[in-house]
């Protein structure tokens, strides 16, 4: 039996899901069989969003054997708001994991953000958190401490379209520019021992901004955005811009 996260689930044939499960080996297709039947055991189990104990026989499709439910994130799926940015979570792991990404490590913080995700009063300040670190774990640095030219630690902006922070001298003024005070919490999100987060409590506003730079830098490296962050920004502003 080994822990996975379900990312996605696919109907398959009349009875039948095909899960894309989250492990600490990556991404595992697994055929379940049976399970939109009434009287099947994992009918209630192999839903998007659980994280269970699973074991699977092998081969090209490997078939779900046995399963038990560890964690179906209860108070998370109970908030529109969060169960979006689970979502997005999902869709960032789904679309931009390849079998080189260390699985081990990743897997291990997917639990600890989903676990502060579904305990938090501020949720936008766990999304930034992973969606930052995300970068991290694919190979993508991003220079948060130092002006990328000349390595001054003072006066400095965050240069969207270079992904790096520079300062008043260095800055093209052409490009997209953070302030201090965006930035800053740019630099606190990367950093954070997620086990010693402490709610932000930020404006809508500045939460915005800070979406911005971030689906920019998704743009940037990865060559798109998660679809659900549309929604959920939908969500978070009422639907106003």
């Amino acid at each position: 039996m080994i822990e996975g996260f379900i990312l996605r689930t696919l109907d398959y044939q009349d009875h039948n899901k095909l899960l894309y499960i989250y492990t600490n080996q990556g991404i595992k297709s697994v055929l379940a069989r049976g399970v939109k039947k009434l009287n099947s055991p994992f009918r209630h189990l192999t839903q998007s969003g659980h994280l269970i104990s699973f074991e699977a026989s092998k081969g090209n499709l490997p078939t779900l054997k046995n399963a038990t439910l560890l964690n179906r994130y209860q108070a998370l799926k109970q908030d529109i708001i969060k169960i979006t940015m689970m979502h997005v979570v999902c869709e960032l792991i789904y679309y931009n994991l390849t079998d080189d990404d260390d699985h081990e490590k990743l897997f291990n913080f997917l639990k600890k953000v989903l676990n502060a995700l579904n305990d938090t009063p501020c949720p936008e300040d766990i999304l930034m958190i992973f969606e930052l670190k995300f970068f991290h774990f694919l190979g993508y640095g991003i220079n948060l401490k130092h002006c990328q030219t000349c390595q001054t630690k003072h006066d400095l902006w965050f240069d969207v379209n270079s992904a790096s922070l520079v300062c008043q001298q260095h800055a093209i003024k052409t490009h997209t520019l953070i302030g201090p005070k965006h930035h800053q919490i740019l630099t606190w999100c990367y950093y954070i021992d997620i086990e010693t987060y402490q709610p932000l409590q930020l404006e809508v506003k500045t939460t915005q901004v800070l979406f911005d730079v971030i689906e920019a830098l998704q743009t940037m490296h990865m060559g798109t955005k998660p679809k659900s962050k549309a929604i959920l920004r939908t969500l978070l502003t009422g639907g106003t811009s």
